[in-house]
């Protein structure tokens, strides 16, 4: 079965790490079909790597190597999608400069294309299991890109990596394969991942655009055909995101003392978004314009809230209060009877005595 397997790498200024990947799929105990270098405008040394790279092997492997060499940048998205397109292979691995393979990954990967005849997506991450998951049994809720290997109409079919959805991209990608597919995972983990805190992708899920960007997801979700019955488990996986990185990370400064409701449309589904989009939208709005109004805002519904809070105590303790003085009240009158009764039984005793 030729053409099974694509390899596409977009770089841009990764001189630093790129022969560290490129050197790992040279030592695979087996080459992929295809591998395309794209460089997307960089201005360090990572075209003379990937040039380096393509003479040493173009004439010693069966692979076709792809090279791509760019002077302006497009940005990584639109770089693989274009690749994927061109790809003449059934599956696509899309790699990142800065990670590397393990020598088995291909020779598993393609070893699962070949045994199940409907596959359209290969992980090789440490699921717990090893084995194909139909779509109804998927309840992960990561499906990784860096060990990840998507068929091509698959690829096609959910959009390719979307621009609109930024950092979220593959994720979004990976997940919905396999909520609709399912998927086959080796078991193990076959691809390192390199983390990288100044990475565009860590930057922008701290910023107010991871809002608009999840809020993107859900858009398409709900419009478009291909997600009709996969949706609700997309949703369940975008509420995930909102709790962890716009709650806790999209604006740390003040997320202990603003409540944002808008976190709670994804988990109430489409009704609840359209009301509480609003509230996002809102925020956004002075965001962008001024991040302090968003600060004084934070700090007017913090103070309003705590105001709420000190009216409803002293209204509570209002009540208490007046509970115990009737009761205190009551309790003078019972004493007082009784001290009348006991002043009338002696006054009966001293009469009897007489």
């Amino acid at each position: 079965m030729a053409n099974i397997l694509s390899i596409i790498i977009s770089t841009k200024d990764d001189e630093s790490c790129l022969s560290r990947q490129l050197e790992s799929i040279a030592a695979q105990t087996v080459w992929p079909d295809e591998l395309f270098l794209i460089d997307d405008g960089s201005t360090d040394g990572s075209k003379d790597v990937v040039n380096n790279f393509y003479e040493k092997y173009k004439d010693e492997v069966s692979c076709n190597i792809r090279t791509v060499l760019c002077d302006d940048n497009k940005g990584f998205n639109a770089r693989v999608n274009q690749a994927g397109l061109d790809s003449k292979c059934k599956f696509l691995y899309f790699a990142s400069s800065n990670d590397y393979l393990l020598p088995n990954f291909v020779e598993m990967h393609k070893k699962a294309i070949k045994t199940y005849k409907d596959l359209h997506l290969s992980c090789s991450y440490h699921f717990g299991f090893e084995g194909f998951k139909t779509a109804e049994d998927v309840d992960e809720r990561y499906i990784p890109g860096h060990c990840s290997v998507i068929s091509k109409k698959a690829f096609i079919e959910f959009g390719m990596h979307r621009q609109s959805l930024e950092w979220h991209a593959d994720l979004f990608l990976f997940n919905v394969a396999a909520y609709k597919y399912g998927f086959y995972s080796t078991g193990e983990e076959l691809s390192v991942k390199t983390s990288d805190v100044n990475s565009y992708a860590n930057k922008g899920v701290h910023t107010a655009l991871q809002l608009a960007v999840l809020m993107e997801m859900v858009r398409i979700l709900e419009e478009e055909e291909p997600f009709k019955n996969i949706k609700h488990k997309m949703l369940d996986r975008i509420c995930d995101l909102t709790q962890g990185d716009v709650l806790k990370r999209s604006v740390p400064e003040i997320h202990e003392k603003i409540h944002i409701e808008s976190l709670e449309f994804i988990a109430q589904a489409k009704e609840a978004f359209k009301e509480q989009e609003k509230v996002i939208a809102s925020l956004l709005d002075i965001l962008a314009t001024d991040p302090a109004n968003l600060l004084e805002a934070a700090k007017a519904d913090a103070a309003k809230r705590l105001a709420a809070k000190k009216a409803a105590a002293k209204r509570r303790s209002d009540a208490a209060k007046k509970g115990w003085n009737t009761r205190r009240k009551n309790s003078k009158k019972k004493a007082a009877k009784k001290k009348v009764a006991k002043k009338k039984i002696a006054k009966k005793k001293v009469a009897k005595k007489k």
